[in-house]
């Protein structure tokens, strides 16, 4: 679980530090991600699965974005990674 959380990191960090260019200059973007794994695992749904994640994407986005947010299974607070949720 924690090689998803590390996995979105990195790629947040290479969208922040990345310089797009355009025909008018650059422009710079950042990302927040969602990770989560489902609830429960005996009963969780794809939908469960992409829900809990899109919870935690949300929070990131709450938190200032430009952020990764993990959420553990059976618990609404961050902690832990499984599923990916990209939103730039």
């Amino acid at each position: 679980l924690a090689q998803a959380d590390r996995l979105a990191e990195r790629i947040r960090v290479a969208i922040e530090r990345r310089a797009f260019q355009l025909s008018d200059g650059q422009v710079r973007i950042t990302a927040s991600f969602g990770v989560a794994a489902p609830r429960r695992a005996d009963s969780a749904s794809v939908a469960d699965w992409i829900a809990a994640a899109d919870q935690a994407l949300y929070l990131a986005k709450a938190q200032g974005r430009n952020r990764v947010v993990t959420q553990r299974p059976g618990s609404s607070s961050p902690a832990a990674a499984a599923a990916l949720c990209v939103a730039a």
